[in-house]
């Protein structure tokens, strides 16, 4: 059986944290799918002029940051040398 975080949400900033927990807190979800109908019905997003978050806005999020990711690693990987 494969394990999966519970709340597999992008969490970019420090600051989002709290937001998020508290989204948590008063949902208290006893399921995964309850959790994400509060979510995309609940969270807001701070930058944005409290504009609700999105399917969307989180696939976004997470290509950004795929990307992101790959060329610091790529970087990374083209500065190893065998010293």
């Amino acid at each position: 059986m494969q394990q999966h975080n519970k709340f597999p949400l992008l969490i970019r900033q420090v600051n989002s944290v709290g937001a998020l927990a508290e989204l948590i807190r008063d949902c208290a979800p006893n399921e995964y799918k309850e959790w994400e109908e509060y979510y995309f019905t609940k969270g807001k997003q701070k930058k944005k002029n409290g504009i609700n978050i999105t399917r969307e806005y989180i696939t976004s999020l997470g290509q950004t940051l795929y990307i992101k990711l790959s060329e610091v690693v790529q970087s990374e990987l083209a500065s190893i040398t065998e010293e």
